[in-house]
């Protein structure tokens, strides 16, 4: 490869133009540049590069374009063409390739890929045509050596004398010789290819992927042994069969969009199908069309991807998870019931929520730390006894004194029911004050044992405390209820006949009657708590709580009267089995989701994990029995072991309220997965040591490679613009937080912390008040969806006082749920000397060099305008042309030095005497011309005559000596009969030349009537 390779590169984006530049440069290329496709062209059939590298996405001619032309180019057809894209997907890789170009860079891209890619194609080039010219050179030399040696073998001379004769029949026998070497060549060539041939149908069949073939109709045509393994059916069974025969119906549509791309659209496709195997299972497989066969036939490549899709499946698990977690902790905190999470082994309270805080006085966090023992008047192991009765569901209800912060003990009532978490039995407990109830109950009592002495006293309790109050009569089977029962079972008292009892089997749930019946004395005379269902006269149902009261026993000893009260319990019923429910949900999502889940006994070592968790690792639980905290160490990563650590310890020492990290953990085949790791301790010891810990565990290994392949993109793009000097930002569109880099700092003579904070308000003080709105206009413009890109030119501030010209482009790369657009990513690119380039040539465009007045070119365009607005707008609008008299003889006499110095002078002058609306222009030699919006035609010949006399009087300087001018200027006024500009001119030059033939230093004025259509004015200063 020759260093000094010259290298076309095309791109429309010039900052992306000069960083590739700059990177071919400093690897010793020469480099030429163009920043559109149709200069690319004509620079390549002039200069005829070794490489070219052309930008794929440009305004037309786009560079496929750009590449279909040089090809149709006997002078362009064998450069080497590569493509520059930030397009990633393989259709247009495989397009590109297709269309004739050598290679295809993806940006970003690093300086060492780019002149990587470069050197090895030059590299070909070099060695293809090194290998032409030495097959033509070898070839001619064995020609040569054979026509030889069939000479000596015939001795037969040949006849012919003349020299050019001679070397004509040499010529004609090697080329014949060539020819017949090149036959052999090519039999041997045929040969080769046919080897090659069975070397690749071996290949085919033997390819990790699966590779098939479908014709027109859908049917596979071929297949190789991976693809055949893949579908799980032999191939004799496979070919000719329909390929959409083994689709599930969920994945039919999705293939028949991709078949028909093929056959009717671009013919290039991929899509992900779930097909059935023979084991009767779904499994997930990528289909890709590679290329046709003849038109009829479609290749395709054939990938299985059912361990992605499942890990996506659970990642949406996983999500959907997360969202029932969370709904189930917003119910159990805001519940309006005291909640209590209950350890059963031991009596420890896991959890409360702001209710349990509210009633007993203590903050969570402290209950969070207590036994049950602290706040029951029972023992310990009386405690136990009733968790135990609550564990066997032998019962659930209970009725406890509890003790409150400040002392004071309340009556409670308990509904506790056991909930499985992982191998670990955890009461879940709903606490009602029943304290006034109990009071009522007590009061209740003891005016039923004295034969209701007070009832006013005992109405009045009940309908405080809510309670309704029964007796039942064993002998006559009659219930008497208190006013209360009668509300809380919907009956109307007044309208009432009959039997009791007969209501009481109309009211009572038909499933529960039996626990009101007579048959059930001996359950309810045990004075203990029990439930039952009503049906109310709506045919709502309602949850009873009853308990029942004293036992009045005949003289026999049998029961004769049974006493208690009865409670709506519905609300605390329903909370429970709400809470039953969903802790269903979250124990099937988990399971659902695949997710790994583990408790630790910090204190003792101990873990239990689902099985999971093992299945993660490539084991089960049994293969890794005895299990610590040690087997989960073991597995762990060295390198992340540490930084697990610091962050549990941070956990206990409450500095953080979860545990999250994320490690690598070692699979039973030796490879490294990765791990999403959360967890937060429930319980403490006595001695507030953390005791026991709960988390999950979940594969991202899948995620962790994307985000790693996302941070190496990151760095290369990173690298580029750091390469480039180019300012980098990223907007958060709906906070207004800015992120920028070092670079863009620097742009404005400022540092990142000079800068700090940082927000969207930070660039608009910074941007010129005359190019915030067109910039605001363009970003809105671009996050509405009219614009892809925001592309703008504008001023910033910089740090010392002066303006900076910057390109700023950028674009929205994501959006919220609800499709509003939430960052933006972008540039910004220093182009002041490149601003000011043009400005300066703008400013030589329409300036005159010697004078800095408007040229000819600009007068007469301004002049245009002007007409055109004064015919709107019916505004008087004049024309001044003025002639320096006898200015040959300046430049004749003085010298050109003086001639310049004279245009300056008559210049200066004018320009002091005219308005700023007033536009002065040189057209060319010694002669002006000014054109004066709403100037009438008297005004314009009083003004001229005042810079006649102005110049006449004022004198200036030419190689020491003082020179005086005088003028000549025709003036006249446009009227809408005019052809525009061109008439009005024409009318003045003709007032100028009768100025002049009038004797000059004088001013004539077209439209003033005279004999001869032409009026002069002398003033001679007064």
């Amino acid at each position: 490869m020759s260093i000094s390779s010259r290298i076309l590169v095309i791109d429309d984006d010039r900052s992306l133009l000069m960083g590739v530049s700059e990177i071919l440069k400093r690897g010793g290329y020469e480099v030429i540049t163009a920043t559109n496709g149709t200069d690319g062209i004509q620079l390549a059939l002039e200069s005829s590069p070794d490489l070219i590298i052309s930008d794929m996405m440009m305004p037309p001619p786009d560079g496929s374009e750009v590449l279909r032309i040089l090809s149709e180019h006997s002078s362009t057809v064998n450069i080497p063409f590569i493509f520059l894209t930030a397009r990633t997907d393989e259709k247009v890789k495989v397009t590109s390739l297709k269309n004739g170009a050598d290679d295809y860079i993806t940006k970003p891209f690093s300086t060492d890929e780019l002149l990587g890619r470069v050197n090895s194609i030059l590299r070909r080039k070099e060695i293809t045509e090194t290998f032409e010219v030495r097959n033509q050179t070898e070839l001619r030399k064995a020609a040569e050596e054979k026509l030889s040696e069939r000479r000596e073998e015939n001795v037969t001379e040949v006849t012919a004398t003349n020299p050019d004769a001679l070397r004509l029949i040499h010529e004609l026998q090697v080329h014949k010789i060539e020819l017949e070497m090149q036959n052999e060549q090519l039999i041997e060539a045929k040969a080769q290819a046919e080897e090659a041939y069975r070397q690749y149908s071996d290949l085919y069949d033997l390819a990790p992927v699966g590779y098939l073939t479908l014709t027109r109709s859908g049917t596979i045509s071929k297949i190789n042994l991976a693809g055949a393994t893949i579908l799980g059916k032999p191939r004799s069974r496979l070919i000719d069969r329909q390929l959409a025969q083994l689709i599930s119906h969920r994945s039919l549509d999705a293939f028949e969009v991709f078949f028909n791309k093929l056959y009717y659209g671009s013919g290039y496709g991929t899509c992900e199908l779930s097909l059935l195997n023979n084991d009767n299972e779904w499994f997930w497989v990528q289909l890709e069309a590679t290329s046709f066969v003849d038109g009829q036939e479609c290749r395709i490549i054939m990938v299985d991807i059912n361990e992605r899709k499942l890990a996506e499946e659970h990642k949406l698990a996983e999500e959907i998870l997360r969202a029932s977690e969370a709904k189930f902790r917003n119910m159990f905190e805001n519940h309006a019931a005291v909640m209590l999470l209950i350890e059963a082994a031991t009596g420890h309270i896991l959890d409360a929520n702001i209710a349990a805080e509210n009633f007993y006085g203590y903050p969570v966090s402290a209950l969070s730390t207590m036994n049950m023992s602290d706040i029951n008047t029972l023992t310990k192991e009386e405690i136990q006894i009733e968790m135990d009765g609550a564990l066997g569901e032998h019962n659930n209800y209970f009725n406890f004194q509890h003790r409150l912060a400040n002392g004071k003990i309340r009556e409670v009532e308990v509904h506790s029911s056991p909930l499985t978490m992982e191998n670990r039995t955890i009461l879940f407990s709903i606490i009602h004050d029943i304290t006034d109830r109990k009071q009522a109950e007590e009061a209740l009592r003891a005016n039923e044992q004295k034969y209701y002495r007070s009832e006013a006293d005992l109405k009045a309790a009940q309908t405080i405390a809510k309670i309704g109050s029964w007796r039942w009569d064993l002998r006559t089977t009659e219930v008497t209820w208190s006013d209360e029962m009668y509300r809380l079972f919907g009956v109307d008292k007044n309208s009432y006949s009959g039997r009791l009892g007969d209501v009481i089997a109309k009211v009572v749930h038909p499933d529960d009657l039996y626990i009101v019946l007579p048959s059930n004395v001996p359950s309810i005379a045990e004075k203990k708590s029990f439930r039952y269902r009503i049906i109310m006269p709506d045919k709502t149902i309602r949850h009873i709580s009853a308990i029942s009261g004293e036992v009045i026993y005949a003289d026999d000893g049998k029961p004769i009267y049974i006493s208690g009260t009865a409670q709506d319990a519905t609300e605390a019923k329903l909370a429970e089995e709400a809470l039953h429910i969903q802790r269903w949900r979250l124990e099937s999502i988990i399971e659902g989701a695949r997710v790994g889940t583990w408790e630790w006994n910090v204190q003792t070592g101990e873990v239990v994990f689902n099985k999971l968790w093992a299945q993660m690792i490539g084991y089960t639980l049994e293969e890794l029995e005895p299990i610590s905290i040690k087997t989960w160490e073991k597995f762990c990563h060295p390198d992340d072991l540490n930084r697990s650590d610091e962050l549990l310890q941070r956990h206990f020492a409450g500095e953080l309220p979860y545990y999250d990290v994320e490690v690598r953990m070692k699979h039973k085949d030796g490879h490294w997965v990765w791990i999403h790791d959360r967890g937060r301790f429930i319980t403490r010891t006595d001695d507030g040591k953390p005791l026991l810990m709960f988390g999950t565990h979940t594969d991202i290994t899948q995620s962790k490679h994307a985000e790693l392949q996302l941070e190496e993109a990151k760095l290369r793009v990173e690298n580029i613009i750091e390469g480039a000097h180019i300012g980098a930002w990223e907007w958060n569109v709906q906070t207004g937080e800015a992120v920028i880099n070092e670079f863009e700092a620097q742009l404005l003579g400022y540092t990142l912390e000079e800068l700090e904070p940082i927000s969207i308000n930070t660039f608009e003080k910074l941007i010129h008040p005359d190019d915030l709105n067109r910039s605001d206009e363009l970003v809105q413009r671009h996050l509405a969806g009219e614009l892809p890109y925001y592309d703008f030119e504008f001023r910033m501030k910089h740090k010392d006082g002066h303006w900076v010209w910057i390109h700023g482009r950028g674009r929205v790369i994501t959006r919220t749920d609800d499709d509003k657009p939430l960052l933006m990513f972008g540039t910004h690119t220093d182009i002041t000397q490149r601003k000011h380039a043009e400005l300066q040539l703008e400013e030589m465009a329409m300036t005159d060099f010697q004078t800095k007045l408007y040229n000819r070119r600009y007068f007469m365009q301004r002049s245009d305008e002007e007409c055109k607005r004064a015919s709107r707008s019916h505004q008087p609008l004049t024309l001044l042309m003025l002639d320096i008299d006898h200015f040959k003889k300046v430049n004749d006499t003085y010298g050109h030095e003086a001639g310049d110095l004279a245009l300056q002078h008559v210049a200066e002058i004018m320009r002091s005497s005219l308005r700023e609306i007033d536009i002065l222009g040189r057209m060319g030699g010694e002669e002006f011309a000014v054109l004066m919006p709403n100037t009438t035609l008297e005004d314009a010949v009083l003004l001229s005559e005042r810079i006649r006399l102005s110049i006449a009087k004022a004198s200036f300087d030419s190689s020491a000596q003082a020179l005086i001018l005088t003028v000549s200027i025709g003036v006249e006024i446009f009227n809408a009969e005019m052809s525009g500009f061109d008439g009005l001119l024409r009318n003045a030059d003709e007032a100028l030349y009768r100025a002049k033939n009038n004797g000059r230093n004088c001013v004539v004025a077209y439209s003033f009537p005279y004999e001869g259509g032409i009026q002069t004015f002398v003033l001679d200063g007064t």
